[in-house]
Protein backbone atom coordinates (compact mmCIF):
# COMPACT_ATOMS: atom_id res chain seq x y z
CA UNK A 1 0.00 0.00 0.00
CA UNK A 2 1.55 3.18 -0.81
CA UNK A 3 1.87 6.08 1.43
CA UNK A 4 -0.91 8.76 1.05
CA UNK A 5 -1.14 12.56 1.11
CA UNK A 6 -2.81 12.44 4.67
CA UNK A 7 -0.47 10.50 6.14
CA UNK A 8 1.07 13.75 8.51
CA UNK A 9 -2.78 13.99 9.73
CA UNK A 10 -2.51 10.66 11.44
CA UNK A 11 1.01 10.64 12.68
CA UNK A 12 0.74 9.92 16.30
CA UNK A 13 -3.39 9.07 16.06
CA UNK A 14 -4.64 6.35 18.45
CA UNK A 15 -6.75 4.14 16.10
CA UNK A 16 -8.70 1.03 17.53
CA UNK A 17 -8.56 -2.02 15.15
CA UNK A 18 -12.05 -3.86 15.89
CA UNK A 19 -12.28 -6.99 12.70
CA UNK A 20 -12.49 -10.42 13.78
CA UNK A 21 -10.45 -11.32 10.78
CA UNK A 22 -7.23 -12.31 11.51
CA UNK A 23 -5.10 -11.55 8.00
CA UNK A 24 -7.50 -8.36 7.70
CA UNK A 25 -6.72 -6.97 10.89
CA UNK A 26 -3.15 -7.26 10.12
CA UNK A 27 -3.13 -5.48 6.77
CA UNK A 28 -4.81 -2.79 8.55
CA UNK A 29 -2.67 -2.18 11.29
CA UNK A 30 0.35 -2.15 8.85
CA UNK A 31 -0.96 0.29 6.49
CA UNK A 32 -2.30 2.65 9.53
CA UNK A 33 1.62 1.88 11.65
CA UNK A 34 2.94 2.72 8.44
CA UNK A 35 1.13 6.18 8.32
CA UNK A 36 1.99 6.72 12.01
CA UNK A 37 -0.86 5.59 13.61
CA UNK A 38 -0.80 3.87 17.16
CA UNK A 39 -2.51 0.88 16.90
CA UNK A 40 -4.84 -0.54 19.51
CA UNK A 41 -6.07 -4.17 19.45
CA UNK A 42 -7.21 -5.44 17.10
CA UNK A 43 -10.40 -6.53 19.31
CA UNK A 44 -12.40 -9.24 17.39
CA UNK A 45 -15.61 -9.17 19.83
CA UNK A 46 -17.89 -6.22 20.97
CA UNK A 47 -17.03 -6.90 24.98
CA UNK A 48 -13.70 -6.52 24.36
CA UNK A 49 -13.78 -3.39 22.09
CA UNK A 50 -15.89 -1.71 24.84
CA UNK A 51 -13.40 -2.68 27.27
CA UNK A 52 -10.62 -1.00 25.40
CA UNK A 53 -12.85 2.12 25.20
CA UNK A 54 -13.33 2.49 28.45
CA UNK A 55 -9.59 2.24 29.42
CA UNK A 56 -7.80 3.51 26.65
CA UNK A 57 -7.98 7.78 24.86
CA UNK A 58 -9.37 6.87 20.75
CA UNK A 59 -8.95 9.46 18.22
CA UNK A 60 -10.81 7.24 15.90
CA UNK A 61 -12.04 3.27 15.68
CA UNK A 62 -11.75 1.10 12.38
CA UNK A 63 -15.05 -0.76 12.80
CA UNK A 64 -15.92 -4.44 11.22
CA UNK A 65 -20.00 -5.18 10.43
CA UNK A 66 -19.92 -8.25 11.15
CA UNK A 67 -17.72 -9.73 14.25
CA UNK A 68 -18.14 -13.40 13.92
CA UNK A 69 -21.75 -12.82 13.52
CA UNK A 70 -22.37 -10.21 15.79
CA UNK A 71 -23.41 -6.79 14.61
CA UNK A 72 -21.37 -4.59 16.74
CA UNK A 73 -24.32 -1.81 17.61
CA UNK A 74 -23.54 -1.54 21.28
CA UNK A 75 -19.99 -0.12 20.09
CA UNK A 76 -20.84 1.97 17.62
CA UNK A 77 -23.33 3.70 20.07
CA UNK A 78 -20.94 3.50 22.94
CA UNK A 79 -18.37 5.36 20.19
CA UNK A 80 -20.92 8.04 19.34
CA UNK A 81 -21.68 9.17 22.82
CA UNK A 82 -18.28 9.67 23.26
CA UNK A 83 -17.47 11.56 19.71
CA UNK A 84 -14.61 9.16 19.17
CA UNK A 85 -15.16 8.69 15.33
CA UNK A 86 -15.68 5.29 13.41
CA UNK A 87 -15.40 3.87 9.95
CA UNK A 88 -17.36 0.68 9.19
CA UNK A 89 -15.33 -1.47 7.43
CA UNK A 90 -17.09 -4.65 5.67
CA UNK A 91 -16.98 -7.35 3.09
CA UNK A 92 -21.02 -6.69 2.69
CA UNK A 93 -21.72 -5.22 -0.93
CA UNK A 94 -25.70 -4.09 0.30
CA UNK A 95 -26.15 -1.79 3.14
CA UNK A 96 -28.77 -4.58 5.19
CA UNK A 97 -31.22 -3.22 7.73
CA UNK A 98 -28.98 -1.53 10.24
CA UNK A 99 -29.40 1.19 13.17
CA UNK A 100 -28.83 4.22 12.29
CA UNK A 101 -25.62 4.17 14.17
CA UNK A 102 -24.43 1.62 11.84
CA UNK A 103 -26.23 3.07 8.52
CA UNK A 104 -24.98 6.86 8.82
CA UNK A 105 -21.33 6.07 9.50
CA UNK A 106 -18.38 6.13 6.78
CA UNK A 107 -18.12 2.80 4.88
CA UNK A 108 -15.09 1.54 3.02
CA UNK A 109 -15.61 -1.95 1.65
CA UNK A 110 -13.26 -5.01 1.65
CA UNK A 111 -10.58 -5.36 0.50
CA UNK A 112 -9.75 -1.49 2.01
CA UNK A 113 -7.22 0.28 -0.32
CA UNK A 114 -4.78 2.40 1.76
CA UNK A 115 -5.01 5.61 0.32
CA UNK A 116 -8.94 4.79 0.75
CA UNK A 117 -8.19 3.90 4.71
CA UNK A 118 -6.08 7.01 5.24
CA UNK A 119 -9.04 9.21 3.40
CA UNK A 120 -11.37 8.20 5.30
CA UNK A 121 -10.06 8.16 8.55
CA UNK A 122 -9.12 11.71 7.82
CA UNK A 123 -12.09 13.18 7.36
CA UNK A 124 -13.93 11.04 10.00
CA UNK A 125 -11.94 12.52 12.06
CA UNK A 126 -12.14 15.71 10.78
CA UNK A 127 -15.90 15.56 11.12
Amino acid sequence: MATAPNATKLNGKRVMIVEDEFLVAMELESELTEQGCVVIGPAGRTGPALAILENEPLDAVLLDLNLDGETPTALAEALALRHVPFVVVTGYASRRPEPPVLRDAPRLQKPVRGDELIAALTQAMAA
